[in-house]
């Protein structure tokens, strides 16, 4: 290139024309508290992550120091293997762990916190009823499956263990060798701590409050409870969709059975016909009441053991109140009474007594309305032919007679 350039007479400088910069990279910074040979070992695949650094931790470190107590400020905090006792265990086992000392300018060590093992008051117990000589012979009810041995034996694992059951249950070995269930366990230890806490408080109205006084332990159904959730677990997934689509449908039926009892309790349209549930009751009226009403009690027969009970109850009402003159006016009245004397509608079951009864206060309801309204024209004849009268006699008052004129 540079012979050609002689040739042609030209310089073998290079044009800065057309020399192109290079794009400088884009490095990324390096984070404030990381060293440079880490920083190093990145590259662009290894994005940096939100880390706490030195500064993080020192500022954690400081925030420390100042929540030191006095005693730690005077001493060098070192640790040490020691060893401690549950207070919370009855063995005496004696383990060891790391504990936080101080060491002082002498060199002596001392522990941080003195006192007893912090966990020790987490070790919370439940009461365990347990009879003496007086109470097992004048309180616990004796039972024959069950000796007073074997009794204290089974309270002694429930002291042991703490009411937990499964454990009782599986290291329970009696001494007579008999083998029993968790529910004969439970119901067992249960009824002696109901007798124990009732006879102790004086009678049940004092522990009625009380859990295994208010609920006591039944094995029966814990027995068939437990025999429910095995059969529960044990279906498959086509039984399990079966009874799925089982209950869809009782969950229809029963939106069905709703939905056409609303209508029931409004009165039905004059070419509509609504059939009440059959009733095993007598057919025959009640003494008295097919004269008092006008009409028969005993519906059509439509098919057998179906009677329109409840249509045939609202057909004698409404001609109760055809011949009543006054119209949707009188109706009304007889309505807004009915609801004034405690019935709230129609009755819900259409049985034959209930279906009487209720016609029977509409029929009194309507013969009351006919007397009050005979009394109110009797009033107002009485008032206007009184006034007529009055007038009368005023009148004639201020005439002379025809003999007295001569």
């Amino acid at each position: 290139m540079s012979d050609v350039k002689d040739i042609l007479g030209m310089s073998r400088a290079p044009d800065r024309s057309e020399v192109q910069p290079k794009p400088k990279e884009q490095k990324a910074k390096r984070p404030e508290g990381m060293s440079r040979e880490a920083f190093a070992l990145l590259d662009g695949s290894h994005p940096i992550a939100p880390s706490s650094f030195v500064a993080d931790l020192a500022k954690k470190q400081a925030g420390l120091k100042e929540k030191r107590t006095p005693a730690e400020k005077r001493g060098q905090v070192v640790w040490e293997m020691r060893p401690f006792k549950n207070e919370a265990r009855q063995d005496g086992l004696e383990l060891r762990h790391w504990a936080k000392c101080l060491k002082d300018n002498a060199g002596r060590v001392r522990l941080a916190e003195d006192g007893e093992y912090p966990f020790a008051r987490l070790d919370c117990k439940p009461m365990v009823y347990r009879h003496d000589d007086e109470e097992w012979d004048n309180v616990i009810v004796k039972d024959a499956d069950w000796t007073r041995e074997e009794t204290e034996y089974l309270l002694d694992l429930c002291d042991q263990f703490h009411l937990r059951f499964l454990i009782i249950a599986d290291r329970y070995e009696a001494p007579a060798g008999k083998t029993r269930s968790m529910e004969d366990l439970k119901a067992r230890y249960y009824t002696i701590a109901r007798q124990l806490l009732i006879a102790r408080e004086g009678g049940p109205e004092q522990v009625a409050h009380q859990t295994i006084v208010k609920y006591p332990f039944n094995a029966d159904a814990e027995r068939a409870r437990k025999r429910a959730v095995e059969a529960l677990l044990a279906r498959s997934a086509g039984q399990e969709a079966a009874d799925q689509a089982t209950l869809e449908a009782a969950r229809g039926i029963e939106n069905t059975r709703r939905a056409a009892a609303i209508p029931r309790k409004q009165p039905p349209a004059a070419d509509t016909v609504e059939l009440a549930t059959p009733v095993d009751l007598p057919e025959q009226p009640l003494p008295g009441a097919s004269s008092l009403l006008g009409a028969d009690l005993k519906p059509a027969q439509l098919k057998p053991g179906v009677f329109s009970r409840a249509a045939h109850m609202r057909e004698v009402a409404r001609q109760q109140l055809a011949n009543v003159p006054g119209g949707a006016r009188a109706q009304k009245q007889v309505d807004t009474l009915l609801a004034e004397l405690g019935p709230k509608g129609e009755p819900v079951c259409a049985t034959q007594a209930t279906c009487a009864a209720y016609l029977a206060l509409r029929a009194d309801i309507v013969q009351m309305l006919e007397l009050r309204k005979r009394l109110q024209h009797r009033q107002a004849a009485e008032a206007s032919q009184g006034g007529s009268e009055g007038r009368g006699r005023r009148a004639h008052k201020g005439k002379v007679p025809a003999r007295y004129d001569a």
